[in-house]
């Protein structure tokens, strides 16, 4: 080829190229302008939506929230109320090792068992904690499994230090420590027993409540109390049982006053 044709050709490549060019840019002007006026539609779509929405919920008459309820409480916690020992000891330690709630207080008419054995052993190794009836609203700093004996590898207790702030938590929360669900369902009036267990009284709040709710969410309210601190006891070495009758006098909210909707719906879901 002579050079002549090559530079001719050259030419002609160059000419192609640049038409391609030209159309690459042509193409991509359109397509420029067909994603805006599509981001335009999207967002007035989005917008119509959100108005849509918005003026939807604002003219939703959910009506007044109801502020009580004939339902008996079924969930009952653990509230200690200072850090202070039954024994005044100074090591604010405790050791939560079961809970149960008798009807009438007879054993046969168990409401709650989380841990407990009838009679209540006075040995640890003979007590183990349900856990699929316990819930921690406060982390524990330990907590135990059985490694012998007849309830190997069964849960076995809790342990809160004075650290985790277990003394304070009724008092800034107004939640207990740690709570369980009666498996059955409670007549109002029923009498109820109840009796919380710790592995000594060295390892027992000196004071706390026993409270109850209609939904783990709350109010949770005062059921039982107890108080030693005016008379510390000497210190045992056996399981530490902390026994009262729930009063059967208690206002029956179900709601607090700062639920939104979505709280309220779940608090009804929990009442079924």
């Amino acid at each position: 080829m002579s050079q002549t044709q090559v530079l001719e050709k050259l030419k002609s490549d160059n000419s192609l190229n640049k038409e391609k060019i030209k159309n690459l840019q042509l193409n991509d002007g359109i397509f420029n302008d067909q994603l805006q006026i599509l981001t335009r539609n999207v967002s007035a779509v989005k917008d119509t939506v959100e108005d849509s929405v918005s003026n939807s919920l604002l003219s939703l008459d959910i009506g007044n929230k109801p502020e009580t309820t004939i339902h008996e409480h079924r969930y009952y916690g653990v509230a200690p109320t200072s850090n202070e020992m039954v024994t005044g000891s100074v090591t604010k330690t405790i050791q939560f090792h079961g809970f149960r709630l008798l009807k009438d207080g007879l054993h046969y008419k168990s409401v709650v068992d989380a841990g407990a054995t009838h009679p209540v052993s006075t040995a640890s190794a003979y007590e183990k904690i349900n856990l699929a009836r316990i819930n921690l609203n406060l982390e524990p700093s330990y907590q135990q499994y059985h490694n012998s004996g007849d309830n190997i590898n069964e849960f076995m207790h809790v342990r809160w230090t004075e650290d985790t702030g277990w003394g304070d938590f009724w008092n800034n929360t107004k939640t207990p420590i740690i709570y369980t669900r009666a498996y059955s369902k409670i007549s109002p009036g029923s009498l109820l027993e109840v009796t919380s267990m710790w592995l000594g009284n060295n390892f027992a709040p000196a004071s706390g409540h026993i409270v109850s709710a209609a939904t783990p969410s709350g109010p949770w309210v005062i059921r039982y109390s107890w108080d030693h601190r005016s008379s510390p006891q000497v210190a045992i070495y056996n399981i530490y049982q902390e026994v009262g009758n729930l009063s059967t006098n208690y206002v029956r909210k179900i709601f607090n006053k700062d639920d939104t909707v979505w709280s309220v719906l779940e608090s009804l879901a929990r009442l079924i």
